[in-house]
């Protein structure tokens, strides 16, 4: 019973290759493929790339606010530029998710919502070279997001 069970922790890691990080602004938890690595950009950003070829950036930049964030307000300015935009929920918080190709890049926007907190998650890329499954991996990074409530 004891390998039956050492057997299943392995498999289980070995299904699950990826790692938690907690951001640097201790706002979100992420879970990221265990190929990443996070670069602090500053105090409100981080840059996460791939050992290897990486085809995108992908960001995180996080912004403050001295009141409550507006979600609903921040889609209406946001649906000129980005017409796909859709405001939804994603683990319990509002976020806007949109995408355009803007001085030859494509671009896959999630801006989240919470508290006095604007976090502008993006992904950019050449829009020539696409790389759906590199996309596939932010996007599940992305919807694994957890918030934590710091005031």
């Amino acid at each position: 019973m004891k390998y039956l069970l050492i057997a299943f922790f392995i498999l289980l890691r070995i299904g699950d290759s990826s790692k938690d990080y907690t951001s640097s602004t201790g706002l979100y938890h992420i879970k990221i493929p265990d190929t990443w690595f996070v670069e602090v950009t500053g105090k409100w950003g981080e840059k996460y790339l791939k050992k290897g070829e990486y085809k995108g950036d992908f960001d995180i930049d996080v912004r403050t606010f001295l009141k409550e964030t507006d979600a609903k307000a921040s889609y209406f300015e946001l649906l000129p530029t980005f017409k796909n935009a859709k405001l939804t929920r994603l683990n319990d918080v509002e976020v806007v998710i949109c995408s355009g190709i803007f001085d030859g890049e494509q671009e896959y926007n999630w801006v989240f919502y919470f508290n006095k907190y604007e976090v502008w998650c993006q992904y950019k890329l050449d829009p020539k070279t696409p790389d759906k499954k590199e996309l596939a991996d932010v996007t599940k990074c992305i919807e694994s997001m957890v918030f934590f409530d710091i005031e």
